[in-house]
């Protein structure tokens, strides 16, 4: 059984003259320790497409299809069991950094956040962060904590972003362009 399979995956929008297909018939599956990249054009739906598989498109999105983690549905998941697989199960790094990192809350806060919320508290919270801020080479670590996001490069925010998903050792990563603010 693959890790991760998705077979026939429509995605369909409802507008006033009637439905717009943004993702139309992809299908692929993914072995544990394999890579795979979808590839096409500006538009041609691969953001949405992963978007769903995170639980993360609008409400008024239609999906049709199947796509499994470990043959567990996707799509029949709820919300609570959704957040659970967002992050823990299913990492994502998404393209731009400042629309996932909240402006209101330190480096280290938002990072702590996510870590709590999959594995509980715990004492060494700020030693994983670190560990993970330097994995990805983020300069000066310790001192980029107590900061916010609107006070780093670019490139560092994107950085922050890649060790706030690999911190949490996701069984699937998907990213989304993660190199597109990188120096």
């Amino acid at each position: 059984m693959a890790l991760l399979e998705v077979n026939n995956l429509m995605i369909q929008y409802p507008l006033a003259q009637g439905k717009i297909t943004v993702v139309d018939g992809i299908s692929f599956s993914l072995n544990q320790g394999e890579t795979l990249a979808v590839v096409g054009e500006s538009g041609s739906g691969k953001t949405q497409s992963v978007l769903s598989l995170m639980g993360l498109l609008p409400d008024n999105a239609e999906i049709t299809g199947m796509a499994s983690l470990e043959g567990k549905n996707l799509f029949s998941a709820d919300r609570a069991s959704e957040k659970d697989i967002r992050g823990k199960e299913i990492g994502m790094i998404f393209q731009d950094p400042m629309t996932s990192l909240n402006p209101y809350l330190t480096i280290e806060q938002q990072m702590s956040l996510a870590w709590k919320r999959h594995f509980g508290e715990e004492k060494n919270v700020q030693e994983q962060i670190l560990m993970a801020l330097q994995s990805v080479r983020l300069p000066d670590p310790k001192s980029r904590l107590r900061q916010y996001p609107h006070e780093l490069s670019g490139g560092m925010r994107q950085r922050v972003m890649i060790a706030s998903v690999l911190m949490l050792e996701p069984k699937v990563l998907i990213a989304d362009e993660p190199t597109t603010h990188l120096t």
